[in-house]
C-alpha cells in the first residue's frame, strides 16, 4: 500500500468517525430536550392532580328564626394540598326565572377580610343574607320562580397560584316544605341544580 492510499484511508476513518460523533451529539441533545420535556409535563402534571381544588356544594334553603330565607353552601376541598388564602362571598337570594343569566363575579365583589384556609377534605359552611318570604312573593317573574344562590371564591391551590369558582345554584319554588312552626318554609339541597350561567372557576 503506498503512502498515499494510507493517507486517503485515514482521511475516510477520520470522516467517519467525525460523523458518528456528531450523530452522537445530536441524538445526545435531542433525548436530553425529551427528557426535559417530559420532566416539564410531569411537573405541570403532578401540579394538577396534588393542587388544592375547591368545589361549591349546595346546602339548601333555610328558614331562619329572624324571619328571613338564607341559602347555605359548602366550601369543600378536594384536592391533594390545602387551599390557603381562602375567601368567599355568597350574594343574596334573587328570585328569578329558569332564563335567568347570572352577572359575572370577579374579585371586586369579595369581602376585606383577612383570608382562611381549607384543609384537604375540609368544608367551610357559609349562608348568604337573608330574603323574606313577602319579597319571594311579591318578586315580578314571567313563568315559574326560582330562588338563585349565587357567589364566588378565590383561593391559592398550594403551588402558589391564583385560582377562584364562580358558582350559581338553582332552587325550583314549588319544592318548598313548609316549618312545622308555619311561619316559613325551606328547600332541601337535593333540589339543588347548577344552573346553566354563573359556573365556572379556573
Amino acid at each position: 500500500m503506498s503512502n498515499l492510499q494510507a493517507v486517503v484511508l485515514l482521511l475516510q476513518a477520520a470522516d467517519w468517525a467525525a460523523i458518528a460523533s456528531a450523530a452522537a451529539t445530536v441524538v445526545i441533545a435531542v433525548f436530553t430536550i425529551v427528557l426535559a420535556w417530559v420532566g416539564r409535563r410531569q411537573i405541570a402534571d403532578t401540579r394538577i392532580l396534588q393542587r388544592a381544588y375547591l368545589t361549591v356544594v349546595p346546602k339548601g334553603v333555610e328558614w331562619h328564626s329572624s324571619g328571613l330565607l338564607v341559602g347555605q353552601v359548602a366550601f369543600k376541598n378536594v384536592g391533594k394540598l390545602p387551599a390557603t388564602e381562602f375567601v368567599s362571598v355568597v350574594n343574596n337570594i334573587v328570585v328569578r326565572n329558569a332564563e335567568w343569566v347570572t352577572p359575572v363575579l370577579t374579585n371586586a365583589a369579595l369581602p376585606r377580610r383577612p383570608p382562611g384556609l381549607v384543609p384537604i377534605g375540609g368544608e367551610v359552611f357559609q349562608g348568604s343574607k337573608g330574603i323574606t318570604p313577602q319579597e319571594v312573593a311579591e318578586a315580578q317573574v314571567d313563568g315559574e320562580k326560582y330562588l338563585y344562590v349565587w357567589g364566588r371564591a378565590k383561593f391559592k391551590n398550594g403551588f402558589n397560584r391564583k385560582r377562584y369558582i364562580n358558582f350559581c345554584h338553582r332552587y325550583p319554588l314549588e319544592r318548598m316544605d313548609p316549618e312545622p312552626q308555619g311561619l316559613g318554609y325551606s328547600i332541601s339541597g337535593k333540589f339543588a341544580r347548577h344552573h346553566e350561567y354563573g359556573n365556572n372557576a379556573n
